[in-house]
């Protein structure tokens, strides 16, 4: 009888920790789903701050290509200059000010952040009305932040010292692990970040500072103005996601523009030619004496001289026909800044029309465009393109991309673009082309070069590339 309970007793043990068992078992595995659940949910957070992220970066990059002087076009800014607009493409807008009390001011671009004193005026909210797009938030309903470089930022007059074009080297810096995310010259433009939910010791509420918004890691800070920046994972000190705008990969987007502005402009130039003189009939039904000989200016302007005449280099806008003009009989060199060249003024009865945008003369892009001819009596060779002879080619155009070296300080008046070619042209059979302007020789720009090739024809021009 004895031995009977004692059983039954530790039966009903064994049960007791059985069931003992299963609940905590059960409580394991509700606590891990309850983790996985989390971590799902933040997962879909940080995703959705990604998309978010992406469409900002998109609009930035579209208002900066779209812009080209024109009244109500990528939101230029109205200057007194008689020259229009100073209007560019790869100009970026300010940051919107956090703590805009105007109604119709919120989330609109403050009216200049340019100053080299102050950095701060260029980090705030991404400006969602300057940009004309929706208001976004992240995933905890907060507005993105945005940073943007001087040297890509609007010029809010064409007389500013400071230049956008092909020179144009970002200096925004970010760093993950310790390593450089932006190194060997592909600094970032531009900066957005999703701030993500406040951490401890971050209170939100106005006036809103960076600080309050943005986290640090390590020695690196994103609410330090003008940085360097940082980049890491989610912890419990730091969940800001970021995304770049790289200055090289704004100038390459860029690039095809403007190719297809100096197309434009060789073409009209070209049509005055036509008009002017006219070429001659092939054939005449009544013999007649010759006519006495005229001369027959060139179809196209001649380069100017990169090497020789320092107005090519600096940062100066001069008068429209003075300062890096056209030079008679030179076969290669950069593209001529004075307008009667490009117009033929005082060559042509009808000059052409000056179809160059304003936004090229005020930003001095000419100055990094090889430009090589074949006309008159001293260009009379043949481009000879991966070591074929093309003898319908009159003119050739490279244009460069972004150089991982700076070629210029493009924030200051003074900053003379550099005479050595290879910060130009990546392909070595180019790159001696200033010191040798009568050498014909000439490659199709590599699969791996950032250069862009246009040979014209009769003033119609069109890009050379290679299969890759």
């Amino acid at each position: 009888m004895m031995g009977n309970c004692a059983a039954r007793r530790l039966a009903q043990r064994g049960a007791a920790l059985l069931l003992l068992l299963m609940l905590l078992v059960l409580a394991c595995s509700a606590f891990a789903l309850s983790a996985l659940r989390g971590r799902d949910a933040e997962l879909l957070r940080r995703e959705h701050n990604a998309r978010i992220l992406a469409q900002a970066r998109q609009a930035l990059l579209a208002w900066s290509l779209s812009r080209d002087g024109t009244a109500g076009l990528g939101h230029c800014s109205p200057t007194s200059s008689p020259n229009g607009r100073a209007c560019s493409p790869l100009e970026l807008p300010c940051p919107a000010n956090p703590n805009e009390s105007a109604i119709n001011s919120i989330g609109t671009s403050i009216t200049s952040c340019n100053s080299a004193a102050n950095p701060a005026s260029r980090q705030g909210w991404l400006p969602w009305k300057t940009l004309g797009i929706p208001k976004l938030l992240d995933a905890y309903g907060e507005p993105l932040w945005y940073s943007v470089d001087r040297g890509f930022v609007v010029r809010m007059q064409d007389t500013e010292a400071r230049k956008i074009n092909l020179d144009s080297q970002a200096s925004l810096r970010v760093f993950q692990d310790g390593v450089e995310l932006t190194a060997t010259g592909d600094g970032a433009a531009a900066i957005l970040f999703a701030p993500g939910p406040a951490l401890a010791g971050q209170n939100r509420s106005p006036p809103y500072q960076a600080a309050q918004f943005l986290d640090a890691a390590g020695i690196y800070n994103n609410a330090q103005a003008g940085g360097p920046y940082v980049a890491a994972g989610l912890a419990s000190n730091f969940n800001d996601q970021l995304l770049l705008i790289r200055g090289q990969e704004l100038i390459e987007l860029v690039q095809p523009r403007l190719g297809v502005a100096i197309a434009s402009q060789l073409q009209s130039h070209w049509e005055a030619f036509q008009i002017a003189y006219p070429p001659a009939p092939s054939a005449s039904p009544v013999p007649s004496a010759p006519p006495a000989p005229t001369a027959i200016p060139e179809a196209y302007p001649y380069p100017a001289n990169m090497l020789g005449d320092a107005s090519c280099r600096d940062n100066v806008i001069y008068a429209a026909n003075t300062g890096c003009r056209s030079q008679t009989d030179l076969c290669a060199g950069i593209l001529p800044r004075a307008a009667n060249d490009w117009t033929g003024q005082g060559r042509f009865a009808t000059p052409a029309i000056n179809r160059l945008p304003v936004w090229f003369r005020q930003n001095i892009w000419h100055r990094a465009v090889f430009y090589a001819v074949k006309q008159g009596a001293h260009c009379t060779a043949d481009f000879i393109l991966d070591s074929v002879a093309e003898p319908d080619i009159d003119v050739l155009l490279i244009l460069p991309g972004a150089s991982q070296s700076a070629r210029a300080d493009n924030t200051q008046l003074a900053a003379n673009a550099s005479l050595d070619l290879a910060l130009y042209l990546e392909d070595a059979a180019h790159q001696n082309k200033w010191l040798q302007p009568q050498t014909r020789e000439f490659v199709t720009p590599a699969c791996t070069s950032n250069d862009l090739m246009l040979v014209c024809r009769q003033g119609v021009c069109s890009e050379r590339t290679r299969l890759c």
